[in-house]
């Protein structure tokens, strides 16, 4: 979950003495969340293989792998949103739309990145802390107040 200097590619392959298919699929199949929590790098027992975020938002308080994977997770989705309100130059916000999985079942990954973008965008203020907790599709995805 980040930016890859593309220099890195040609570094991996040296230092670790793997081909750049091996490094390449690295990249793709064992970093991101996986990366982080991956058993192979840990105790052996973190969350029986698993690697999605409703796992790792059960297991964030007993692993510390887990907490750094979702904080980092919060951390970069907000950030992503930030440079793309940033586009707006000044513009009014209309919508926020958090989608998939996450968007419709994760009312603790919303909440929290909201709350990363808060200090910078207050106007986020306007999000209904009740919607946020019942399921994104039984809200219709709608988490803000209703105003009249």
């Amino acid at each position: 979950c980040g930016s890859v200097d593309p220099s890195l590619v040609g570094f991996a392959v040296e230092s670790l003495d793997k081909s750049v298919d091996q490094v390449m699929d690295d990249f793709n199949k064992r970093s991101g969340l996986k990366g982080m929590v991956d058993e192979d790098k840990n105790d052996g027992t973190l969350m029986g293989g698993k690697y999605d975020m409703r796992t790792l938002l059960q297991a964030q308080h007993d692993h510390p792998h887990a907490k750094l994977a979702v904080e980092m997770f919060v951390y970069r989705l907000a950030q992503h949103i930030a440079s793309m309100m940033i586009a707006l130059r000044g513009g009014t916000l209309d919508a926020l739309v958090f989608t998939a999985g996450i968007g419709e079942h994760s009312a603790e990954i919303r909440q929290r990145t909201i709350d990363a973008l808060r200090p910078i965008f207050p106007h986020l203020d306007e999000l209904d802390p009740e919607r946020n907790r019942t399921d994104g599709a039984q809200s219709n995805g709608i988490l803000t107040k209703d105003y009249d």
